[in-house]
């Protein structure tokens, strides 16, 4: 409040000032240009300068204004466009993640004119036009999902091949995955693809960076090599390649070590490889299919069986192997006394039938039906 009051008496006296030096002295200003003559006094000349000073000043405001409205106006007009595509985006984000597809394409369409991302809304319409069975629309979104951002090769190379899956179009998500580099996701949909077109070589191929992502599980590598080794068109160098490339679980794994050697084609390599596996971990499996072997080595397999008897002396089906050996080789004696201790250590169906066989071929039908009748119940 004081100081207000300082103020207007400041203004009171200096206004007095002016109003005595005019009337004392009002001065005289003359301003001559040819023929015309400009006469006033000082103190009016001062205010008309002043008058002008102020005038030009808001003349300029004026102006500043004027154009910066347009400005103002076209940046209005932007944010806009700008927030009407960002809300046009996010709805058809929204009715994509509904399931509303239709709806979801039209808004992500209409968003992407103004957006400043609008490679990734034509990505997302791709999708929803391939969940309309639109082909040629995803296509096309595709392509132009490219050519607004180069950058989105990977996302769109990535997106189709997701596509080309969900609609079981599994050989075009191969061929878009493998222009990709393989993380994990690309690997993840790799290895799927791959197992539904029955590739097991190249599933092979891949299956250590998969134990690497830890993508693969031992029973998933297990049938991937279970049916690699099934297959005709490998060779027996191959098969052994798969089963050696193959991790320590799986490769010891007995159904695994029963395929491989079954699908030798040298009787003396599978002799080999299930006298190994024997060796290694016996098992019974092992032991019976052993004793299945041809005439090649049926000498060799009876005496390593034979050796076989002071460890596993209580092992039925080794006793069993000995005795179909033993049937090869035509020594039925042994091969009946084998066949008995099979069947006194665990009864097997095979023993059980074998032995009436045995027993009907030496005209004791009696004792050859009820070993048949025993095998029947087991079969049941």
């Amino acid at each position: 409040m004081k100081r207000k009051l300082i103020v207007v008496l400041i203004c009171v006296v200096f206004a007095g000032w002016i109003g005595t030096s005019i009337v004392r002295d009002p001065g005289y200003v003359l301003i001559a240009y040819g023929s015309y003559r400009f006469q006033t006094s000082l103190w009016i000349m001062l205010a008309l300068l002043i008058a002008v000073i102020i005038a030009w000043y808001y003349l300029l405001r004026l102006l500043k204004l004027f154009v910066g409205s347009s400005a103002n106006l076209k940046g209005w007009r932007s944010s806009r466009k700008a927030r009407r595509a960002d809300y046009l985006a996010r709805k058809g984000l929204a009715l994509l993640a509904a399931g509303e597809y239709a709806r979801a394409e039209n808004f992500l369409l209409s968003g992407a004119q103004d957006n400043t991302d609008p490679g990734t809304l034509y990505l997302a319409a791709a999708k929803a036009a391939d969940a309309q069975k639109n082909s040629e629309q995803r296509e096309a979104f595709l392509r132009m999902a490219l050519e607004a951002d180069a950058g989105l090769s990977t996302s769109v190379a990535m997106s189709a091949a997701e596509m080309a899956g969900e609609r079981g179009d599994w050989q075009r998500c191969l061929e878009n995955l493998d222009s990709l580099p393989e993380t994990d996701a690309v690997l993840k949909l790799k290895k799927q693809a791959l197992y539904e077109c029955c590739d097991w070589h190249r599933l092979l191929e891949i299956m250590p960076k998969l134990r690497a992502a830890k993508l693969a599980e031992d029973h998933f590598e297990k049938q991937v090599v279970m049916n690699r080794l099934s297959e005709t068109t490998i060779n027996d160098k191959g098969r052994a390649a798969v089963v050696k490339r193959s991790s320590p679980s799986v490769r010891q794994d007995p159904e695994v070590v029963l395929r491989h050697a079954r699908s030798l084609s040298d009787e003396r390599a599978v002799e080999v490889s299930l006298r190994n596996a024997i060796k290694r971990n016996w098992h019974s499996k092992h032991v019976v299919a052993y004793g299945k072997l041809g005439r090649d080595t049926l000498q060799a397999r009876i005496r390593h069986a034979e050796s076989w008897l002071k460890k596993h002396e209580v092992s039925s089906e080794l006793h069993m192997a000995l005795a179909t050996m033993y049937q090869k080789t035509g020594d039925l004696d042994k091969a009946k006394q084998a066949c008995q201790k099979s069947i006194d250590v665990s009864p097997s169906q095979a023993a059980l039938e074998m032995m009436a066989t045995f027993l009907a071929e030496a005209g004791d039908y009696v004792a050859s039906n009820r070993y048949l009748k025993q095998a029947l119940k087991l079969r049941i």
